[in-house]
């Protein structure tokens, strides 16, 4: 058995480190632009050539040093430090900011409803003082006649 730099055992490596991520063996293939089928086989070789190994490793979003050197034995593994999204969709952007953003929005809108329902309050208010001046002269009038 060689060491985890040689060739021997990439197939484990590859499977041990897609299953460490939470990918599944569709998602990988996916990546690849191959079948389910293809990655099960690759993960059960125990020689894996550089070309497919680097393959693989890329559609695992890490190089393929990385993950020749993974053991899966690490107890502080931090696989976002692994990651190497050079290659995948970048989302440029903080959750919180967007967030803040649509809090913002949905204030602007809610001053704007209050500034509405202000305005039909007065609105409410000056036709009910036109209606109370319209009583009073009515009563003006009953009186003298």
């Amino acid at each position: 058995m060689e060491t985890k730099t040689g060739n021997k055992h990439r197939g484990l490596q590859v499977k041990r480190f897609r299953e460490a991520i939470g990918m599944k063996q569709e998602t990988l293939a996916r990546e690849l632009g191959t079948s389910q089928q293809n990655i099960s086989y690759y993960e059960k070789q125990e020689d894996l050539d550089d070309d497919v190994f680097s393959q693989l490793a890329k559609g695992l979003g890490v190089n393929s040093e990385v993950l020749k050197d993974y053991s899966g034995e690490a107890p502080t593994l931090s696989i976002n430090e692994m990651r190497d999204y050079s290659h995948a969709s970048v989302y440029n952007f903080n959750p919180i900011e967007k967030i803040m953003e649509q809090t913002a929005k949905i204030e602007e809108l809610y001053k704007e409803l209050l500034q509405s329902e202000r305005d039909k309050n007065e609105v409410l208010k000056n036709a009910n003082k036109a209606v109370l001046e319209l009583a009073e002269e009515v009563r003006k009038m009953k009186k003298e006649n």
